[in-house]
């Protein structure tokens, strides 16, 4: 698994303590380095920090 976190809150930090607890082999990076990893990704799953009426998804700026 690979968490790939962001400013300003650096959130990502919480899931990844989460999923180390649970013993999944956690990898930690900054939105920056992502163009480095993308050859050996085949799933992502993004956060959403809201949800409208009409089920559309809000995020952070850089995840369109």
């Amino acid at each position: 698994m690979i968490v790939v976190d962001g400013r300003p809150l650096f959130e990502g930090r919480n899931l990844m303590n989460m999923l180390l607890d649970l013993g999944i082999k956690t990898t930690y990076l900054l939105v920056s380095a992502v163009p480095y990893v993308m050859s050996d990704v085949n799933k992502v799953f993004i956060g959403g920090s809201g949800l409208l009426k009409n089920g559309s998804l809000i995020n952070r700026t850089g995840t369109g």
